[in-house]
């Protein structure tokens, strides 16, 4: 049977079914070189063609068995990244070191948040420095800083209620009774 194709000057030039793996192995015909015969209504590649002559090259990988593409109409998934520094331990401490300044002038009970902010703040910072030497979250270190206040205000608080209570029991103008 007689084909043509056309080459890079879309110009048609013939040949025999027989000659059709030498012209692709030479390189006169390619993947997308356009071919036609009396059977065809109209020009088509060449790999669509004869498939079996632009298989995978010698001496180059075997195609995969079994691969599956994934459909082209399904978007794409995207998983949400929280911003650098939004540790939930971070947002622990800064919410626990805010309670600990609220709290510090009740008798010292400022104390006990105070210091769940501060393990809470050196926990989250000890993660961010285990993945980036360098990573400081403000969160962190204002919990932090927050923790440490509340627990010295709580504490001198609590010491001072302490102080009034014993001079106020070692008076003799107290009585218990």
């Amino acid at each position: 049977m007689e084909w043509y194709y056309a080459d890079e000057t879309d110009q048609q030039i013939s040949f025999q079914e027989e000659e059709f793996k030498g012209l692709v192995e030479v390189g006169a015909i390619k993947s997308d070189t356009l071919v036609w015969n009396s059977t065809m209504p109209d020009w088509k590649k060449a790999s669509l063609v004869q498939p079996m002559l632009f298989g995978p090259v010698a001496g180059g990988p075997p195609p995969v068995s079994g691969s599956v593409a994934p459909p082209l109409n399904v978007a794409p998934s995207y998983q949400a990244t929280a911003p650098p520094g939004a540790d939930g331990l971070g947002i622990a401490s800064l919410v626990c070191g805010i309670l600990s300044i609220l709290m510090s002038c009740g008798y010292g009970i400022g104390l006990i948040p105070g210091i769940a902010a501060i393990i809470c703040g050196h926990m989250s910072k000890k993660r961010a420095m285990e993945i980036s030497p360098t990573s400081s979250s403000g969160v962190t270190m204002a919990g932090l800083i927050m923790g440490y206040i509340g627990s010295a205000i709580s504490l001198i608080m609590g010491i001072g209620m302490i102080a009034m209570i014993v001079y106020a029991i070692s008076t003799e103008g107290v009585n218990l009774e």
